[in-house]
């Protein structure tokens, strides 16, 4: 009988598997190892990759535009010309924050792929060797599909599904190795300490019974090559222990308690959704994790909110339902229907370097409030918001040790959106509202360039009016301001700029832009001069946008590459 077919079986009837893939037999764990119950044939010094996890202390590729094609389908791309993608606002951001949440640690996607190469679903060949600790980590192409499977851990359905607890992690691991040849799925392990910080995950491939109730858990830790390492369980107290590092020069950690999870290999290989679409529904990976269709209902709606920096943060509904870090460094989820996802990376110093990932339902108003008691040093923060189809965004938020700021958030309806922001200082962030649409995509960047300390900088997109609103309510002096439109159709992309628009307080000012001709043309501005509702001036906003720049023009060459080498 030829081994691990049988775990394919339940796939090749939605999935079509070359044969090149299907390999003969499992090893066996040698005469030294008699004492072992159940084994599935993984040998980390043959299966396992050569070299260690890794994050931005090496120069490796993550995520391209290419990448989300290939998850979720072409309809993450606002235009696809000369077949390169150009993302959508908020597939941008996204793709922006998934990337910088890998930057201290790729260990998901090196269990992920690990296991999938050796269960046959991708071939190592693709990435030039025979399995996985032929390849070298300097292949481009391997660096991002780590970072591919990486990503699957903050999507639906694969986040979703999960065994917890030490007794229920051992029940099913035995299970399944028992099935030798007959198992349906793999596994990949998640650990964390028991406070939820420091997740690590880790590749089980054998169990054994060492007697009393304990067990120990043979697993591939992708932070030391080769090695045979071992997590016990302790199923009389359902507890489990394991000792591990950031990397092998670090000193070792244990961890212990109950916090541990497995994920199911099947449950990133089916349907994904797209958490930044206007169309939410699922792309369907097939067997080489390639998009084949949108076959899954829709789920609910959910925004997700990130935060880039080391402060914390705090998000409070409009009943003062809180989720998030309080001032009593407690991490909370009181906001009904919110949940914290947070990434599988280690942080032995305590520096926040990623934050947890929250989703709360998509009609949720709420504050965010981004805490600086606990930083050291002075440092730029940045808020981002995603939701189906939309972004709304913070960035370059100063913010002293001891300080701290809030972004208000509001969704009025359909495609009616606001961002309200208050600033110590006598510069804003930039401000940002993303929306993609039928017609063409969209997206709005404000940044109060001379304003008074302690002013406001509050907009607002209506979509279905036509109109992108910056308001100075509150404020006493008057205000410089920057503006940018962007325009992205199944064509090009247009821009429009300008970085001397003045305003007066307690002014209103509505931008055009479905009345704007295009790149070089004006945009059309109307004035409410007393937030009396009445249009006191109208003007034509020359276009000086030669300050603007892409903060995507440097992916293109990569996004090629990547699109080239996946087909």
């Amino acid at each position: 009988m030829m081994g691990r077919l049988s775990l394919l079986f339940c796939f090749l009837l939605a999935f079509s598997i070359p044969t090149y893939l299907c390999q003969d037999g499992a090893a066996k764990l040698g005469s030294d190892e008699d004492a072992v119950l159940i084994d599935s044939g993984f040998r980390p010094e043959v299966d396992g990759f050569s070299f260690e996890n890794y994050g931005d202390d090496r120069k490796t590729e993550g995520l391209s535009s290419a990448e989300l094609v290939r998850m979720f389908g072409d309809k993450v791309c606002s235009s696809k010309v000369d077949g390169k993608c150009v993302l959508t606002p908020a597939g941008r951001h996204w793709m922006q924050q998934v990337n910088r949440a890998m930057s201290v640690g790729h260990c998901e996607g090196f269990a992920v792929l690990s296991l999938l190469m050796y269960y046959g679903f991708i071939d190592p060949g693709k990435f030039g060797g025979s399995n996985a600790h032929e390849l070298n980590l300097s292949n481009q192409n391997l660096q991002r599909e780590i970072a591919f499977w990486w990503t699957t851990q903050g999507l639906s359905p694969a986040m979703d599904d999960k065994v917890v607890g030490p007794a229920n992690v051992l029940n099913v691991l035995n299970d399944a190795f028992s099935q030798g040849d007959d198992t349906l799925d793999s596994w990949t392990i998640g650990i964390y300490k028991e406070d939820g910080r420091d997740g690590h995950a880790i590749t089980p491939y054998a169990v054994k019974d060492v007697g009393n109730g304990l067990y120990d858990i043979l697993v591939y830790d992708n932070n030391f090559p080769d090695q045979k390492r071992i997590l016990t369980i302790d199923k009389n107290k359902n507890t489990f222990s394991y000792e591990s590092a950031v990397n092998p020069q670090e000193k070792s950690d244990l961890y212990f308690g109950s916090n541990i999870e497995i994920t199911p290999t099947s449950s990133r290989l089916v349907e994904q959704e797209c958490p930044f679409c206007r169309d939410s529904r699922a792309g369907n990976l097939n067997a080489s994790g390639y998009s084949a269709g949108l076959n899954a209902t829709e789920s609910a709606k959910m925004v997700q909110v990130w935060l880039n920096g080391s402060a914390r943060l705090l998000l409070t509904d409009e009943q003062g339902k809180r989720t998030g870090w309080t001032a009593e460094d407690k991490l909370v989820n009181e906001i009904p229907g919110a949940r914290v996802q947070r990434f599988l990376y280690e942080d032995p110093d305590d520096s926040d370097a990623v934050q947890p990932l929250y989703l709360l339902p998509d009609s949720t108003n709420f504050t965010a409030t981004i805490d600086g008691t606990r930083l050291k040093t002075g440092g730029y923060q940045e808020l981002v918001v995603i939701g189906n189809g939309y972004e709304l965004n913070a960035e370059d938020i100063w913010l002293d040790p001891g300080e701290s700021d809030s972004v208000a958030i509001t969704k009025y309806g359909s495609d009616y959106y606001g961002l309200a922001y208050e600033t110590n200082y006598t510069e804003s962030p930039d401000l940002d509202i993303g929306l993609e649409t039928e017609d063409a995509d969209w997206e709005f960047i404000v940044k109060g360039t001379e304003i008074e300390s302690g002013g406001s900088v509050n907009v607002d997109l209506d979509y279905d009016s036509g109109d992108f609103i910056l308001h100075t309510f509150g404020n006493e002096e008057m205000g410089l301001y920057q503006l940018m439109v962007i325009r992205t159709d199944d064509n090009e992309t247009q821009v429009f700029g300008n970085d001397e628009i003045s305003m007066s307080p307690n002014e209103t000012m509505y931008v055009n832009f479905l009345d704007w001709a295009g790149d070089g043309e004006s945009m059309p501005l109307d004035f409410d001069l007393n937030d009396d509702g009445i249009i006191d001036k109208s003007i034509q906003a020359k276009d000086a946008s030669d300050f603007y720049n892409d903060p995507y023009a440097d992916w293109e060459s990569d996004d090629a590459e990547s699109e080239e080498a996946n087909g």
